[in-house]
């Protein structure tokens, strides 16, 4: 694979990525790879849409990232101020960045598929008003991994392992640090190794990420400390099309002065 100095897929690279996408009763849903995480226009691009980590307070869910609310998410970003804005000064944020690699990096050695960076921010044609921050890929189609010795592995993992084998890929990746800052919230997270499936709270914004960069399929990998990582398969759900275009139309008018 063609990778930018970084690590980081090429354009031409991602140009193999772009699935023809399912149609709307509006559009085509096309993605368009806008920017990469961390360039200079990305904080800008996210200002003015409704991004997959908004969602949970969008759809008026908790626990939620940023806010207490919709309206107070609308307040961030029309001013460019406080907490949506400040991405570099929220320690969660930061902490996620810094550990993306690592947490990749792990999952390929617990899955035994090849995992490459993949931060880049999506926007769709379907959904303008929309966008969705990656953080990997797993290639399923790129050979398996080492033989791994499933016996010694927990359920969630032989489990999730054999599915993605009978997957064509990419598969979409979401890191995760369970642990920071949701443990007091959840009072712990044995159950996911023992293959409880993912807080719903991590749904919407892998839904919207697997819709607006039109992957099928999206694995959510939670480090749940040291090297420990949980990890859940997750399809694409169509019914999600509707409430994106929703958000769409809502995020149209709310966020219109910002374009």
């Amino acid at each position: 694979m063609q990778q930018t100095h970084d690590g980081h897929d090429s354009a031409e690279e991602h140009g193999q990525l772009q699935a023809t996408g399912d149609t709307g009763h509006r559009r085509a849903a096309e993605p368009i790879m806008l920017c990469t995480t961390g360039d200079p226009s990305w904080k800008a691009e996210r200002r003015k849409r409704l991004t997959a980590s908004d969602m949970l307070c969008f759809l008026d869910l908790e626990p939620n990232w940023w806010s207490s609310s919709w309206e107070e998410i609308l307040q961030h970003k029309l001013t460019g101020t406080d907490r949506q804005m400040d991405l570099d000064g929220r320690v969660n944020v930061a902490h996620g960045i810094r550990s993306e690699a690592l947490n990749l990096e792990i999952t390929q050695e617990l899955l035994g598929f090849p995992v490459t960076r993949h931060s880049a921010f999506y926007v769709n044609q379907r959904w303008s008003h929309l966008g969705a921050s990656l953080d990997g890929l797993l290639w399923t189609t790129r050979g398996l991994g080492p033989n791994l010795d499933l016996s010694t592995q927990t359920g969630l993992v032989a489990e999730t392992y054999e599915r993605l084998a009978a997957l064509p890929g990419p598969i979409m990746v979401e890191s995760k640090n369970a642990r920071y800052p949701f443990k007091r919230r959840d009072g712990g997270f044995s159950s996911w190794l023992g293959g409880a499936g993912a807080p719903d709270y991590y749904i919407p914004q892998v839904q919207m990420g697997l819709h607006i960069a039109d992957f099928e399929w999206g694995l959510l990998c939670a480090r749940l400390g040291g090297r420990d990582m949980a990890p859940h398969l997750i399809q694409r759900d169509p019914k999600w099309a509707d409430i994106l275009d929703k958000a769409n139309d809502r995020a149209i008018v709310e966020l219109g002065r910002l374009w």
